[in-house]
């Protein structure tokens, strides 16, 4: 009787010490959501709490992946529980979802087309290279890109080659976001030809 008695303190022991270490993670989910950027973290989303500190700033930068440029998109309870499970996060016993049934999320700012970018680049290497002739510039994005305000700086590197694909920071007049954006330069200088090249015709 004495055995029987003693494993059921042990299970019950070992139950209680299971139920400690059993955690809850809640997510908050927010209705709708702007963002200026283009990755979503869950900490976008929804207010998100967990008793380990260190697993909840985890957690909160925890990646949902990319943005339309345009349109919204929803983030279900489904795709964050597949998302947090995949984490093994230690510990994580349970989930518990509050608040709006699908968080919608779209993006703010205005969009900055193509032709736009190739001109601001253009005018930024003039001033690099005063002496050019021809520059030609043909951005490399898909489409023109999105910003929390219509202006903008273009930022080219410190080296920069006058051919090939290169690069440059467009960074937002606010400061809050910079985007960089690569592009195929061609710069051509003027050529003089020596006097004993030209013809008494020249």
């Amino acid at each position: 009787m004495r055995r029987w008695v003693g494993c059921f303190l042990l299970l019950g022991l070992l139950s209680a010490v299971s139920s400690a270490f059993a955690l809850t993670l809640e997510v908050r989910l927010r209705d709708e959501v702007v963002v200026f950027q283009e990755t979503l973290t869950l900490g976008d989303v929804a207010e998100v709490s967990y008793p380990d500190p260190r697993w909840e700033k985890v957690l909160r930068g925890l990646s949902l992946g990319a943005l339309p440029p345009q349109g919204e998109r929803v983030i279900s309870p489904q795709e964050i529980y597949a998302r947090v499970v995949r984490q093994g996060v230690p510990g994580l016993d349970y989930i518990y979802f509050s608040g709006a049934s699908v968080s919608r999320v779209r993006r703010g700012g205005v969009p900055v087309a193509r032709e736009t970018l190739e001109d601001e680049i253009r005018k930024a290497l003039r001033e690099r290279f005063p002496g050019a002739e021809r520059i030609e510039v043909t951005l490399l994005e898909e489409s023109g890109i999105i910003l929390p305000t219509p202006e903008f700086t273009v930022v080219l590197p410190k080296t920069l080659k006058p051919w090939g694909v290169q690069g440059a920071d467009i960074v937002a007049g606010d400061g809050t976001q910079k985007k960089t954006v690569r592009f195929a330069l061609s710069i051509y200088r003027p050529v003089v030809r020596a006097r004993k090249d030209l013809t008494v015709h020249e």
